[in-house]
């Protein structure tokens, strides 16, 4: 998360730069802007023109003129469904309904197949993530500082929950059983001794019991392993904003630091159930991702943000120290809890990891530099030959072999080969996803068409649309 902000002295008297600074913005880490099949996390944004893609494949939703729509990319055919300003969705797991979060208050819960509403919950407001649970059970909103469970069957609230704090990430656990939030940081201590903390809470979804403990870490998204055993907690900047009282410059990376010491740790949290509790701290800094093997955690080090405290190794710290390169990737076993680091620049990128998590694309959005792709096994880069990109609105298919995004035109990555190219296109997309069985590209053209491309014949094989004509 970089900072681009001018020089310009800091004070409580600034809230809004105090609050870019403690929080950041999602330029560096890991990279926000990556769509793709099922849902996404917080929810599929409809309102900016993201395209959501059924787990199976079979249908997708969009919004048009303000409607939710159903589009059937076998045969071109398109819907209206019944939500009005629909915001994000979530799908259920099971059966063939999407929860929609409408822009005007309101939860909806819709059958897709037979363009059916099962039923709709009025809210008190209209920004809320959502998320359902694998076995549709629960609904979960969350709100700026509350939780809210709905039943799926009814759409009745069965639980809400207020915090202290706003909710920074709501994530459902493996088991069904739970949900993880955590809570906007707070600072305690003075001077040199502050230090922030992060309250995570875990919410029963059946029986509403709230568990809260304390994280010495600041606030940011989690990371959970798929067994749902251990979670993560890594933010990309940890500085008091309030203690900073120097002129300094943010530009490009820079994580700066002013009276106080940048905080930067890895927070490993245990999820044994009734008994979740912070085991410890790492080094290097977040987000952090996970890799479906459960073992594969990517995060970053900082060479100049080092606290040698959290290092087992005192002879790694010593390694960073002497490092001519400022950021280094961090790959963790989440397991042995053991980690390696690889040297990446003086300018903190963003990475994506592929579904395998065996490769991350790494690149800058500020830095016109081609992509390149980081070996989480051999911890080594290759340079990617070819058209140069940036990754501000892609997808990576599920074989883990290909990425394809909108950068002034349509184009594919190979990462096998390490090379890219410009893909033919008769327009400029606006959005992109991709089908679960990797042949297919939804492009949205505009708001009232989106092309069924074929990645083999490289065209658009069919545009739905809501005008007068069905299929073209």
């Amino acid at each position: 998360m970089n900072e681009r902000l001018s020089r310009g002295t800091l004070s409580s008297g600034l809230p809004v730069l105090a609050a870019l600074l403690a929080c950041g913005t999602p330029d560096g880490g890991q990279n926000v802007h990556q769509r793709g099949v099922g849902d996404e996390p917080g929810g599929v944004e409809l309102q900016i023109g993201d395209i959501a893609v059924a787990p199976t494949g079979d249908y997708l939703l969009f919004e048009r003129d303000g409607r939710l729509a159903v589009g059937w990319p076998n045969d071109g055919l398109v819907r209206e469904l019944p939500v009005d300003r629909p915001g994000r969705l979530a799908f259920s797991k099971k059966r063939p309904v999407v929860y929609v979060g409408s822009r005007m208050s309101s939860l909806v819960a819709v059958d897709v197949t037979h363009s059916r509403r099962l039923w709709q919950t009025e809210l008190t407001a209209n920004d809320f993530r959502i998320e359902s649970s694998e076995d549709d059970r629960y609904v979960v909103l969350a709100f700026s500082r509350s939780l809210r469970v709905v039943a799926a069957d009814t759409g009745l609230t069965t639980f809400s929950h207020e915090f202290e704090r706003d909710v920074v990430d709501v994530d459902l656990l493996p088991d069904g059983e739970r949900a993880l939030v955590a809570t906007e940081h707070f600072w305690s201590g003075v001077g040199e001794n502050e230090t922030p903390t992060t309250r995570v809470a875990v919410v029963e979804l059946g029986s509403g019991e709230v568990r809260e403990l304390d994280v010495p870490n600041c606030a940011d998204q989690v990371a959970i392993t798929p067994d749902g055993q251990r979670a993560f907690l890594a933010p990309t900047t940890c500085t008091d904003p309030f203690s900073i009282d120097i002129d300094i410059d943010i530009d490009f990376g820079f994580r700066g630091r002013g009276s106080n010491r940048g905080y930067d740790p890895v927070s490993l949290i245990d999820l044994d159930s009734g008994n979740e509790s912070f085991v410890r701290n790492l080094p290097g800094f977040g987000p952090v991702a996970m890799a479906p093997d459960g073992v594969t955690a990517v995060a970053f080090a900082d060479r100049d943000l080092i606290d040698r405290s959290l290092f087992d190794d005192p002879a790694e710290a010593e390694r960073l120290e002497r490092s001519s390169s400022r950021y280094h990737i961090m790959v963790l076993d989440a397991k042995r809890l053991t980690y390696d680091f690889a040297a990446v620049g003086e300018q903190l990128p963003r990475y994506a990891m592929t579904p395998n998590g065996e490769v991350l694309l790494v690149d800058s959005a500020f830095s016109e530099n081609a992509v390149r792709l980081f070996d989480t096994a051999a911890l080594s880069f290759r340079s990617v030959d070819g058209a140069v990109v940036q990754l501000e609105n892609f997808v990576i298919n599920g074989a883990s072999n290909r990425a394809y995004g909108l950068d002034g035109g349509l184009f594919e990555i190979d990462i096998e080969r390490a090379a890219s190219r410009m893909l033919p296109s008769e327009f400029l997309p606006m959005n992109i996803n991709i089908s679960p069985d990797d042949r297919t590209l939804y492009l949205r053209r505009d708001a009232a068409n989106v092309c069924v491309y074929s990645i083999e014949l490289e065209r658009c094989r069919t545009t739905m649309s809501l005008g007068p004509l069905m299929v073209k």
